[in-house]
């Protein structure tokens, strides 16, 4: 095992603090790499990974204390790392101090409580003898939660309760088969953070699973007492449907990777430019893409309503769908057979069988999304009319790995934008929902990642360059669809907006209105991207929507807040069609009500009585 270190125009080595050099994104980082001889999965709870410890330590400990870190996730992910290294090699006061720190850098009130919940737990046997270290582990967490405000911690404690239903040797291993392994053998090396990863796993795959009954039982009676039950506020904040007498239909596109049409019978936008006629009307080499613009992974254009799965998970599609449901109803606290299932399924299925349900989890999730967020828009909706614009250039190949992003990619999918903004408009489209976005790390990591590209500089000059002709596609659209109010979900990655540098978070338009996510109780998720950007929010956990074939979950993320944004927009134009799609923004954000820091919350009914009185 050895490090290699490739040089880049950032300088190694201790500086003043007043000039050290800075560290903006995660693809910034010093190209420091360690080499594997044998997969990362089979290598986490091998001695390779011990024998590897203290030159990682050296290398976290080096980037904190030479580097200005402007990015506070890398610097969180440094110290978590440092903190499990710690724990693996004995020293338990180190651990102690680095999650401490790590609390004290989160910028959530429920991660400075919570935050590496099971690390902390880790930490705590350490000292113990093994007939008592599980009930030391127990007796912490029942002192970490005591005397916690519920509305601030409870959605971060339930999601750590199930981590602790599922975690095991295999299931993690799965994850790096997933994460890691495909990483390792393109280029041989991981870097830190990923590396860190790894030590993070082995530290849960040793201390947790032994201790799972007594662990389980000290969360679970903090989580079922009555005092720590939760507040749901967005019911109350709901239109009634007295409100929409007389509504007119609203067009509204999801902007995703398609959804199933089958669930939304009555609700269909039709495009005049591409009429039911069996003729390919609009010249785009489909005939009958009638209900939007529609196109595959590699952005061919397709009359397919969403993507089809690829062979490999169509032989376990339905499997797969109830593994998916399960996982999430625990993830949410939820006593369903699905969760029980999945909490089986995840302590005792083995590595290479929980390695082919990760990777067909991450598909079958791209492939869901639309549906997902089509049927948070249109459910119980009557007077919305969906409109399919499935325009997003990647997903997974049957090598069951991500397509990564091109130049030529990128190009193609620059030019479908234009050509949707001419479809968009020409249907009618006044509301669209777009849950996804595109960063100049995200498309960096892929290159590296994928072997595509070997130099860091080059690789994020490339991202950098990809990201700003998208941006400049979407400002073209969205410049040129006054009328069209754009909906678009803040992201999922806990950063600073100015940070994250995604392709809209710069724009300062009229119909642009980028959207955060809450829980149940109306405080920003611990996931929720944030900033001045951000101009409102709305409920992105456990948020009730519809999978294809009409199964119902539960999903969290500013992917869930966005369209219910959407949605309260085209309540708005429902009762008052001659809103503008700035006027709609101005409603939303006048009849918003305010949180703790100043967040606006979206209230539909207030936004609905405010349109009524608006022309």
């Amino acid at each position: 095992m050895r490090f290699i270190t490739v040089v880049l125009a950032l300088a190694a080595g201790s500086a003043a603090a007043s000039n050290r050099p800075v560290i903006h994104t995660e693809t910034d980082l010093p190209q420091t790499r360690l080499e594997f001889r044998r997969p990362p999965s089979e290598t986490m709870m091998h001695d390779e990974l011990v024998a590897m410890l203290p030159s990682l330590r050296a290398e976290g400990e080096r980037l904190l204390r030479d580097y200005q870190i402007d990015d506070n996730t890398v610097t969180q992910q440094l110290r978590l790392g440092l903190a499990n290294i710690a724990i693996l090699q004995g020293r338990k006061a180190d651990a102690l101090q680095l999650i401490a720190a790590y609390r004290i850098g989160e910028t959530k009130p429920q991660t400075k409580l919570l935050g590496a919940i099971w690390t902390d737990v880790a930490a705590v046997m350490l000292d113990t003898t093994a007939d008592r270290r599980c009930a030391a582990g127990a007796a912490h967490v029942t002192d970490l939660v005591s005397g916690a405000d519920p509305a601030v911690i409870r959605d971060q404690f339930i999601g750590s309760y199930s981590g602790i239903q599922t975690v095991s040797t295999s299931f993690l291993a799965a994850t790096a088969v997933g994460m890691l392994d495909p990483v390792a053998k393109e280029r041989g090396s991981l870097n830190v953070l990923q590396a860190m990863n790894l030590v993070r796993w082995r530290v849960n795959a040793t201390f947790l699973p032994p201790c799972r009954e007594l662990l389980s039982a000290a969360a679970r009676r903090w989580i079922d007492a009555p005092a720590n039950q939760p507040v749901d506020i967005w019911p109350a904040r709901q239109p009634t449907a007295s409100a929409f007498a007389g509504a007119k239909p609203v067009v509204v596109a999801v902007w995703d990777r398609g959804y199933d049409a089958t669930l939304f019978p009555g609700q269909l936008a039709r495009d005049p430019a591409e009429p039911l006629d069996g003729r390919d009307n609009d010249g785009n080499g489909v005939a009958d893409d009638w209900n939007g613009p529609t196109y595959e992974v590699d952005l061919r254009p397709t009359a397919a309503s969403m993507q089809l799965p690829t062979k490999f998970l169509q032989r376990r599609l339905a499997i797969q769908m109830a593994l998916d449901k399960g996982e999430l109803d625990l993830r949410f606290g939820l006593d369903t057979p699905e969760a029980a299932m999945f909490a089986e399924f995840a302590r005792t299925a083995p590595t290479d069988e929980q390695a082919d349900e990760y990777l067909a989890q991450m598909e079958n999730s791209s492939r869901s999304h639309g549906t997902a967020c089509a049927s948070e828009i249109a459910d119980g909706a009557p007077y919305v009319r969906l409109y399919n614009v499935a325009a997003l250039p990647w997903g997974r190949g049957e090598d069951k790995r991500d397509i990564p992003y091109e130049e030529a990619t990128i190009a193609r999918w620059a030019s479908a934008i234009d050509r949707i903004g001419s479809r968009m408009r020409g249907a009618g489209v006044r509301v669209v929902s777009m849950s996804w976005g595109l960063t100049a790390d995200e498309i960096t990591q892929q290159l590296l990642d994928h072997g595509l590209e070997r130099d860091a500089a080059r690789a994020k000059a490339r991202g950098l360059a990809m990201r700003q002709t998208i941006a400049d596609a979407l400002r073209r659209l969205m410049t040129s669809s006054p009328n069209i109010l754009f909906v678009v979900a803040a992201g999922n990655s806990d950063q600073a907006d100015d940070v994250q540098g995604d392709a809209v978070k710069g724009f300062t338009l009229p119909n642009l209105m980028i959207v955060g996510a809450t829980g149940t109780n109306g405080r920003p998720t611990a996931f929720t991207v944030f900033g001045k950007s951000v101009a409102i929010y709305s409920q992105g956990e456990a948020v009730p929507l519809r999978w294809p074939g009409n199964i119902p979950v539960r999903e969290s993320g500013t992917s869930m807040a966005a369209p219910l944004v959407a949605r309260a927009a085209a309540q708005m134009l429902a009762v008052r069609p001659t809103l503008t799609a700035a006027a709609v923004r101005d409603g939303l954000l006048a009849s918003a009500t305010l949180a703790d820091g100043g967040l606006k919350l979206v209230h539909p009914a207030a936004a609905v009585s405010w349109a009524r009185r608006h022309h």
